[in-house]
């Protein structure tokens, strides 16, 4: 199974919490990369590394092997989703713009690299690449839910039609992206 999302919509918690509730094994896409060195660069400006995805791929799908042999139930948390072939569900998180801003702002990462992952939350783009590359997708909107909620909707295979560009407040938070945009 794989969890993904847009930065700040709770993926590494959620992840984590599934694994433990279907006595599962755990992966943390990111962790390998930081732990493996699975990087080209580290890119200041956007405060992210560059991934050496072909070296990602090759380490995932070792630590899926092996991960299989031990339990038939694996979580693996990343930010792409198709890094995993033929997973039986891809989890996609999604959260209301609005709410997401005003998370990746608390982690005072810089502003452009905000932007960005809520742009790229705004019109589904890791909803998206979920859809292209695997079979059957579940987007749940996380919004002021609790984990266990969450949890829930997960296993219960609540899935929700999420199109944040049919929000007034979403309108509202591109004008604000358009105005910062043009003061630069």
């Amino acid at each position: 199974m794989v969890v993904t999302g847009t930065p700040g919509t709770g993926k590494t918690t959620i992840a984590k919490l599934l694994a433990q509730s279907i006595n599962g094994i755990y992966i943390s896409t990111t962790q390998l990369v930081i732990e493996r060195k699975l990087y080209i660069e580290y890119d200041s400006d956007s405060a992210s590394y560059i991934v050496d995805e072909k070296r990602l791929d090759s380490e995932l799908k070792a630590e899926l092997t092996s991960a299989l042999l031990m339990s038939s139930n694996v979580v693996v948390d990343t930010l792409f989703p198709s890094i995993v072939k033929n997973p039986d569900l891809t989890v996609v998180l999604r959260k209301d713009p609005c709410s997401l801003y005003e998370e990746l702002l608390s982690r005072q990462w810089p502003e452009g690299k905000v932007i960005e992952n809520v742009e790229a939350e705004i019109i589904g783009t890791i909803e998206y690449e979920a859809r292209a590359n695997n079979s059957e997708v579940c987007s749940i909107n996380v919004t002021n839910k609790k984990p266990s909620e969450v949890i829930e909707a997960i296993e219960k295979r609540i899935c929700e039609n999420i199109d944040w560009l049919l929000s007034e407040s979403t309108e509202k938070l591109i004008e604000l992206f358009s105005r910062k945009y043009n003061e630069k």
